[in-house]
């Protein structure tokens, strides 16, 4: 059956069309053209006519009168394939599917094959059962492996569909209307090629003529059963031979020939040659056979760029230019017409002269390697390297000069690779992007609205000049001038991986993913797309997995978890759909826009109204759905409920009042006998109360009287202390620029310092005393003593260590130390130094405390030794002694451990080493007075309300 613009006609097996008229069937003048045949389909071709394809592959035009022959040009590629159904495309597309050659796109007017749908080219099968449409244009194909869509609206071709490409695809170039890819096996172009084939197909035969009985006639249903074969098309072609032969003898003995013959069609099985479905081949080009990795179209031919060197590509041959080198990076065309060559350990440049390419300068003073290079006002160079960018101007002789170099700081090491976009350098690394800024002369982070994280995008470098960033999901070109169109560039969200995007001269993008394919997007024709596309509500249920009708979803009071599955149906790319709701009562805005089809609502009673919409690959938003749902509320928040609840509220208020009332009366006379019986009890409390507050009143001011008498001695013992310290004259005198931050914890203090002077030495130490207050008060006046005497008894060799040596065996005599179990163990940390003023020589030794020495801005410290100077169980026989040579402007500090031991700052710990040497560093610069107060209120906003733990001593002075 076809129906055309005005009536339905019905094609009658060996009789041919008819016209459907009111009951009646009117015959067709050329109806006679299908009568051995089966019209499989009826496609719309103009006003007036149908396009008409049948079983035996043939097509035609019909206008409801006449049969028009309508032929294509495929070389009887169709008539081979055997025609199995017919869709129209567009307004000048017909697809017509084939049992042996998959799908023939055909241009409907001029009938040239446009495009072959089949195996080669993606195609799971070329034995095609059926096509459709959507409404969306998409052709839709069904075969034994399931069904296909192809969208011919996306100016979308695959060129890896044809043979002859080896190796993994690294980039491409359109050179003189041919394409040429770089694979890690070469460079290969694609040429057009013609190659015939045998295959065996089914056919059609002569027919087998029916000749009308003379004598005999026989009833019409009998003539069907004997005449008329299967209405498949399947059928036919798999039928018996040997039942078809014995029919047509029988039927042979029992005619005779009448001037009118029925004919029935024969399907053999035939070797036939026919051009094959790929016209095209690639071929590898002479002489590469390494990896190549950039091609370059030149007027003179393509440049390529490979392991092994520079080549040269003319009339699909290669030959080298210069070997034996790394090439990293082909630069963009220089003023003088030639190219600059960055390399694993350098960089060149080459220039065509005497009709051939060769080499012009070679910059044999750097030899680091080379990622790229932009060359900028025809002398500037910019180089990005390992770590490093390189910077220098080119002289007239080539050779170069004002070399600088930059970095940014990065938390591990990268290639550096640059390109001049926009007028403006930009610095791609894997951890960011940044920008050259001519006022700092430095490289700064690029900001903008699509790098807002800079550590979550992508980026291509495949051709100077026209980088792509993926941001998320989308591809974004960073050259602001590139002509594609928002919804253009969103075809390369089609690709999951790319690894290269290169333009040609026609803004075609040639485009190589990770699956070692390559693409072509035809810029021009490109059109924007507004596809049909809408969400659904695909299924309401609970979490009883229970389905609700989405006309009525009122829920009860234990449906608290609603699972609603919305759709979008859309076909480019599986997961490119995204989706977005919001819940009116329940949510203040829009969630995010997700993949996940699936909305999990856990609400409470009340009214709500789900909106949903979704968002196609091309940024398209659909209009927005809604849906209204209610969740009944539970009997304990119904207004009867409330009321019951009120009512037994007001009963038992009244029970308990009453119960309440009895037991007032019963506990006030309680009450009153028990108040009689405590006044009694607490009037001779209070008079022991008063008899113990005057005893301790009294003994509170004893205690008060011994304590002042306690504060006055130790008061009298710190001035004693203090007469004992040195005078700050004679610090003074000794040095020009010093301080002294003495804090003892209590009145007294158990560090001190001590100093002393012939005529070639100074002799000066700070010291901390086991124990602190009164105990380490005696501590240190056993120490200066002690030193004292040292120094008054001592000889001209006498060295820092020596003197601790000694004041080591002086303490252990003075407390009776001599190592056995149970005794004390008090003793003294101390950092003692000599400086002998004519050799400007600084003697150190120290038990514990080290020294810091600060020389042009760097710290030095000189440590102590791990023991006191006092009885210790694994003591050394001699402390060490340090001589140290000192510069002016260098800068000693000697302390104790107080300050580094206090506890404060935001988490109260101590205030460490660490921040003892970054603090000194910090005021390193500052007169001692300043660095003196500095760290006075370093250590008091340390502190903080915490009370100090120990006592201070710290003595800085700059020589």
């Amino acid at each position: 059956m076809l129906i055309t613009h005005k009536n339905t006609f019905f094609n009658v097996y060996g009789e041919g069309l008819y016209r459907l008229e009111s009951d009646t069937l009117f015959p067709i003048v050329t109806g006679y053209y299908t009568e051995n045949s089966e019209i499989l389909f009826s496609l719309p071709y103009n006003d007036k006519r149908v396009l008409v394809g049948t079983d035996n592959s043939e097509l035609y035009t019909f206008d409801g009168i006449k049969y028009y022959n309508y032929d294509i040009n495929d070389d009887g590629y169709l008539e081979e394939s055997i025609l199995a159904d017919g869709q129209i495309i567009s307004d000048t597309l017909y697809a017509f599917g084939t049992l042996y050659g998959g799908v023939e796109v055909v241009n409907k007017r001029t009938g040239k094959i446009v495009y072959t749908v089949n195996y080669q080219n993606g195609l799971p099968d070329d034995e095609i059962y059926s096509l459709g449409l959507d409404n969306n244009n998409g052709l839709w194909i069904s075969h034994e492996f399931g069904v296909s869509r192809v969208d011919f609206n996306l100016p979308l071709r695959n060129f890896t569909t044809y043979p002859g490409l080896k190796g993994n695809l690294i980039s491409s170039v359109w050179h003189n209307n041919e394409l040429y890819v770089a694979t890690n096996e070469g460079v290969y172009y694609l040429s057009e090629v013609k190659d015939y084939n045998e295959v065996d197909i089914w056919v059609k035969t002569s027919p087998v003529r029916r000749k009308t009985p003379t004598t005999t006639k026989t009833s019409k249903s009998e003539e069907s059963k004997t005449q008329r074969p299967s209405k498949r098309l399947f059928s036919k072609l798999f039928s018996k031979k040997t039942e078809t032969t014995a029919v047509e003898e029988k039927q042979a003995e029992s005619t005779k020939e009448t001037t009118r013959a029925r004919t029935k069609p024969r399907y053999v099985k035939k070797t036939v040659s026919r051009l094959k479905a790929i016209n095209y081949i690639y071929k590898q080009v002479e002489g590469l056979n390494d990896k190549c990795t950039q091609l370059v179209s030149t007027e003179h031919g393509i440049l390529v760029a490979s392991n092994d060197g520079l080549y040269h590509i003319e009339e699909h041959k290669s030959k080298e230019i210069v070997g034996n080198r790394y090439i990293n990076q082909i630069s963009n065309k220089t003023g003088n017409g030639g190219y600059y060559i960055s390399t694993a350990n350098g960089l060149f440049s080459i220039i065509y002269t005497d009709e051939k390419w060769q080499p012009e300068y070679s910059f044999v003073d750097f030899t680091e390697p080379v990622y790229t290079i932009n060359i900028l006002n025809k002398n500037s160079a910019w180089l990005g390297g390992d770590d490093y960018v390189y910077s220098f101007l080119i002289d007239s002789l080539g050779e170069p000069k004002d070399f600088k170099y930059y970095s940014v700081k990065t938390d591990f090491p990268e290639q550096y690779k640059l390109d001049f976009i926009n007028d403006s350098l930009f610095l791609f690394l894997e951890s960011g992007l940044y920008c050259y800024d001519l006022k700092t002369d430095s490289f700064k982070t690029y900001k903008s609205d699509y790098f807002n994280d800079q550590y979550r995008f992508k980026f291509l470098l495949n051709q100077q000049s026209l980088p792509w960033i993926k941001s998320g999901d989308k591809w974004i070109c960073l050259n602001s001038k590139s002509v594609w169109a928002d919804q253009e560039k969103s075809i390369l969200k089609l690709f999951d991986d790319i690894s290269s995007v290169i333009s040609d001269d026609y803004q075609n993008m040639w485009i190589i993913n990770n699956n070692n394919q390559l693409y072509k997007i035809n810029h021009s024709k490109f059109k924007t797309l507004e596809p049909d596309f809408n969400v659904f509500f695909n299924k309401i249920k609970n979490e009883k997995e229970i389905s609700f009708e989405l006309s009525d979803l009122t829920f009860d009071p234990d449906n608290k978890a609603i699972y609603i599955k919305i759709i979008a149906p859309y076909y480019l790319k599986r997961n490119s759909t995204r989706y977005q709701y919001f819940v009116e009562g329940l949510m203040n805005d829009w969630s995010t826009w997700s993949i996940n089809q699936d909305i999990n609502l856990i609400v409470e009673s009340g009214n709500y109204t789900l909106h949903v919409r979704a968002t196609d690959i091309w940024g398209n938003k659909s209009e927005i759905k809604s849906l209204e749902f209610t969740i009944k509320p539970p009997f304990t928040e119904s207004t009867l409920f409330y009321v019951l609840i009120g009512i037994g509220i007001i009963v038992l208020f009244l029970i308990t009042s009453k119960i309440r009332e009895r037991k007032l009366l019963h506990d006030k006379k309680i009450l009153e006998h028990k108040v009689k019986v405590r006044t009694i009890e607490i009037q001779e409390q209070k008079e022991e109360i008063e008899s113990q507050r005057d005893e301790i009143i009294i003994q509170r001011d004893m205690i008060l009287e011994q304590k002042e008498d306690i504060t006055a001695s130790i008061n009298y013992a710190s001035r004693i202390q203090n007469a004992v310290l040195p005078i700050n004259e004679h610090f003074d005198n000794a040095f020009s620029d010093h301080f002294i931050l003495f804090k003892p914890r209590d009145i007294v203090s158990g560090d001190f310092y001590w100093i002393a002077e012939d005529k070639d030495k100074l002799y000066f130490t700070a010291a901390d005393c086991t124990g602190h207050g009164v105990p380490g008060a005696f501590m240190s006046m056993l120490g200066i003593s002690s030193l004292n005497e040292i120094f008054g008894s001592k000889s001209d060799k006498l060295t820092a260590n020596k003197i601790l040596n000694l004041l080591r065996e002086k303490i252990k005599y003075s407390l009776h130390q001599t190592g056995k179990e149970g005794e004390n163990k008090d003793g003294m940390d101390m950092a003692l130094c000599i400086l002998h003023k004519k050799k400007n020589i600084l003697e150190y030794a120290g038990a514990y405390n080290p020294l810091y020495l600060i020389r042009d801005g760097e710290l030095h410290e000189y440590k102590a030794d791990r023991m006191p100077v006092g009885i210790y169980h694994v003591e050394k026989d001699s402390f060490t002694n340090h001589e140290i040579k000192i510069k002016k402007g260098d800068i000693i500090y000697i302390f104790s451990d107080g300050f580094v031991d206090q506890f404060g700052g935001p988490g109260e710990t101590k205030f460490k080493s660490t921040n003892l040497k970054k603090l000194l560093l910090e005021i390193q610069d500052k007169p001692m007075a300043d660095q003196k107060q500095v760290m006075e209120e370093t250590f008091e906003q340390w502190k903080g309300k915490l009370h100090q733990i120990d006592d201070i001593i710290f003595i800085g002075i700059k020589f």
